[in-house]
């Protein structure tokens, strides 16, 4: 087991994503919808946030192909972003708005 110390005060819901990528929601109130999403590289021991913008995530998960699934907001959907070479790009949504939770088992442990 590792220990790393995040670059944000106040994180949560946690999710390895491969063998050196974690993501993360970061905090920035006690309010729970001013929250960003985070990709930290163990590698680089470096942080890098999905929008500019508060996200207001309230679902998160991921898979074995390096995609990401993400709740937000008012939003019903799950927002698809795929992760490669440290570059985080969005795919759009799940069209089926009344998936209430998801698993995937990425294999990494």
């Amino acid at each position: 087991m590792e220990r790393f110390k995040s670059p944000h005060k106040k994180i949560g819901w946690g999710e390895l994503l491969n063998d050196h990528q974690i993501v993360y929601l970061a905090f920035f109130s006690n309010s729970f919808a001013d929250n960003k999403l985070v990709l930290y590289d163990t590698r680089t021991m470096k942080a890098k946030e999905f929008s500019s913008k508060y996200m207001e995530v309230n679902r998160l998960r991921v898979d074995a192909s390096n995609h990401v699934f993400v709740g937000m907001g008012g939003d019903r959907y799950f927002h698809k972003f795929q992760i490669d070479n440290n570059l985080i790009k969005k795919q759009g949504k799940i069209n089926d708005k009344d998936i209430f939770d998801m698993t995937a088992n990425n294999g990494v442990i």
